[in-house]
């Protein structure tokens, strides 16, 4: 199963930055429970969330900085 990510990037200022964003299916589907890593490219410090019903996610408190987001549901 191929995941597509949206995410939108807030101001960070400190630890004040969030990422949050929908997982969707290449079909266009919500995805409920999938595991989201946020991972800051150059500290390599690592996030995570879980989706909720309509697939949203939201990962607050990072640093200023480059992300890299991957999603992976299994089932």
């Amino acid at each position: 199963m191929s995941l597509i990510l949206a995410a939108a990037p807030a101001a960070s200022h400190a630890q004040d930055g969030r990422i949050a964003g929908t997982v969707r299916s290449t079909a266009g589907t919500s995805l409920s429970s999938a595991r989201v890593t946020v991972s800051n490219n150059l500290t390599r410090v690592v996030r995570t969330a879980v989706t909720d019903a309509n697939g949203g996610y939201s990962v607050a408190g990072l640093t200023e900085g480059v992300y890299t987001v991957s999603a992976s549901l299994f089932g």
